[in-house]
């Protein structure tokens, strides 16, 4: 299978060559020392796996978890890499780049370029980075999916002067510098988005342990609903039967099953995980219609002479619970705890208009959520039609 470059005629001071050309680069495969042998590990120089790359973000990588001793070299078929090698993970995934920041070698997961005064290795490292699912799709074996050395020669790569490499490639360092804090700033924009939805809705519900307005109360959560706990059951993922009910569990529906056990508005709030101690991320939530419930969620079903099922989602998510939380690596409320949690109860007209309020802000926030997302496909996009006139003779023209 033969990558396609591009449907753009290149210009004319342009060629395409094979990776594999000896006068552009050499293509290096790496090695493993036996692991078992102490006296191979533990040394000064430098090995590298694909592992290394999987959170690895930038171009040159300096460091590496594991290193090994000049036994260990000489007792395989690894090399040492000089600095500005493009290292590029073959296998366990195919696609994680690198350039070499010092002399390294690698294990056998990699094919490392090691390129001549023809070819600007940054140019190379993009070119790798924009044909990354071709190159997947060059990949075979039965274990798992490998870019042999052969198909690796076989590469093609569109490639100009090597002025014009240069010109490229320092057109793209700035692209993605300026990408990358694009990205970051959006990410804290979406979180941020969320943060002050939820401390808004804590300014319209009063602080328990302040002054209250006239008729406001303070109870707990026993006072103001019934618990149902008794009534959920669990249902084995190998016993359950595939149906139309949702499957309720600590932080919503979780599968759907062929039968129920609840049909009313109910309020589900998560009996366990890090949930309980986020911040952000709301605790309790509305269930209603035909469901069941397993043991991860509490059931409670509010009085509704006492409190309006909405407002008590929005007053409970408002509330620091984690002081009722037990455990921090596997966090519970239990029942017990869950009781005693105090919640400010308004009379019922005011709680409606509560609701009503954060109704309002959460639909705000929900389209501010849509243009976010439609700024997070646009943003994944971007890279690669920058990448593709790149290496169409568009970017410098």
């Amino acid at each position: 299978m033969e990558i396609e470059i591009n449907k753009v005629a290149l210009p004319d001071n342009w060629e395409i060559r094979k990776l594999g050309d000896p006068d552009l680069c050499k293509i290096v495969s790496g090695a493993t020392p036996k692991t078992n042998e102490p006296s191979y590990w533990n040394g000064n120089i430098l090995w590298i796996t694909p592992k290394d790359l999987s959170n690895f973000e930038g171009f040159e990588i300096f460091d590496t978890k594991k290193k090994i001793t000049k036994a260990g070299y000489e007792s395989c078929s690894t090399h040492i890499l000089p600095k500005g090698t493009v290292l590029m993970s073959s296998r366990a995934p195919i696609g994680y780049l690198a350039i070499a920041g010092n002399e390294l070698c690698t294990n056998q997961g990699f094919k490392s370029f090691i390129c001549t005064e023809k070819m600007n290795n940054r140019y190379l490292f993009y070119y790798l980075k924009s044909i990354v699912p071709q190159l997947e799709q060059l990949g075979s074996g039965s274990t798992f999916n490998e870019l042999s050395k052969t198909k690796a020669e076989q590469i093609e790569i569109p490639l100009p002067p090597r002025y014009i490499q240069e010109k490229i490639t320092a057109k793209l360092d700035e692209f993605f510098k300026e990408y990358g804090k694009a990205k970051k700033q959006h990410e804290r924009s979406k979180d941020l988005t969320e943060k002050i939805m939820q401390a808004t809705i804590r300014q319209l519900i009063p602080n328990p342990e302040g002054d209250l307005p006239k008729g406001f109360r303070v109870e707990n959560v026993s006072k103001l609903c019934e618990n149902l706990d008794k009534k959920r059951k669990p249902i084995a993922a190998a016993k359950r039967k595939k149906g139309q009910y949702p499957y309720y569990g600590a932080t919503g529906i979780v599968d759907y099953v062929d039968n129920y056990i609840f049909d009313e508005k109910l309020v589900l709030i998560g009996e366990d995980g890090a949930n309980l101690l986020s911040n952000v991320k709301p605790q309790a939530f509305i269930a209603e219609g035909k469901y069941w419930v397993n043991n991860h969620a509490h059931v409670l079903k509010p009085i509704e002479t006492e409190i309006d099922p909405e407002y008590f989602i929005f007053a409970f998510n408002a509330t620091d619970i984690s002081p009722f939380v037990s455990g921090s690596a596997q966090p519970k409320l239990n029942q017990a705890n869950l009781n005693k949690i105090k919640l400010v109860r308004p009379p019922l007209e005011i709680q409606k208009k509560v609701v009503r309020i954060a109704a309002a802000i959460k639909i705000t926030t929900a389209e501010i959520a849509k243009l976010q997302e439609k700024k997070s496909k646009t943003l994944e996009l971007l890279p690669k039609v920058v990448l593709s006139k790149a290496f169409s003779g568009q970017l410098v023209y």
